[in-house]
């Protein structure tokens, strides 16, 4: 009898420990935190919180990334799960959240809400895009988020191992943001088909490569910033050809701003 009521005790103070720490950590959904790499299991990274530890699934990491084990990772808390093993906190550094409370944290302006990142969309360990936008016409938004000499995406990109990062100018007009969105790469115009909404930007021959992206990287990043299908052509000797974007297995060699 002594025995099961101990137990009892046990399972009750330990299920509102669990309690305390999935409150703890459901409040923090969507913030930053810090932790000790412990090991890789077939969950996927299993991170110490110190009051818990957390799991980073594979598709919530960074691909090709190799985080040091007993190092201090930072990562952003995605979900957390009651379990019978008690608290599931999921963490992810692949998410485009990540992206923006590094940002928040480099650039006082977004912090302050002077200057609003629109939206973010990124193919984690290849490219990432940024849309941003001034609440202040005195300031310039992607000056601003570049910092001084790159210096404060050049940080943001040292933390998500040296993702490449295009900022980019968010514009009210369709055709001026689609233009925006294709940077590094300086494309000719675009226009929106009525029809079927899809973007046709043009380019020249030079800049093809680069608008197009490793593999189309660019091209699909810019797709989904502006949550619309582009056809991408290029200008070469006066005859438009339409760029085979989403061909699988082709490879273009591009510049990049970070």
């Amino acid at each position: 009898v002594i025995v099961k009521a101990r137990k009892f005790i046990d399972d009750k103070i330990k299920e509102r420990e669990n309690d305390l720490v999935y409150e703890r950590f459901h409040s923090q959904v969507g913030t930053l935190v810090n932790g000790e790499v412990l090991r890789q299991n077939k969950e996927g990274l299993l991170i110490n919180l110190a009051r818990c530890d957390g799991i980073m699934p594979k598709d919530q990491q960074i691909p090709g990334e190799r985080l040091r084990f007993q190092g201090v990772a930072k990562a952003l808390i995605l979900s957390v799960d009651k379990s019978l093993q008690g608290p599931r906190v999921v963490l992810t550094r692949s998410h485009p959240d990540f992206i923006q409370r590094l940002i928040e944290l480099e650039v006082p302006e977004v912090g302050s809400g002077l200057v609003e990142v629109k939206r973010i969309v990124r193919e984690a360990g290849q490219r990432a895009k940024v849309a941003v936008f001034s609440r202040d016409p005195k300031i310039d938004p992607v000056g601003a988020v570049i910092g001084p000499m790159g210096g404060r995406i050049r940080a943001v990109s040292r933390e998500i191992a040296f993702e490449h990062i295009d900022v980019i100018r968010y514009d009210p007009n369709p055709a001026k943001y689609a233009i925006n969105a294709f940077s590094p790469a300086k494309v000719l115009d675009a226009e929106r088909r009525p029809e079927d909404g899809t973007f046709v930007v043009h380019a020249t021959a030079e800049a093809f490569p680069v608008a197009l992206g490793k593999g189309g990287v660019n091209v699909r990043l810019v797709e989904r910033l502006l949550d619309a299908k582009v056809e991408l052509v290029q200008i070469e000797e006066g005859q438009p050809q339409a760029a085979p974007t989403h061909e699988a297995g082709e490879t273009h060699e591009e510049s990049t701003n970070l």
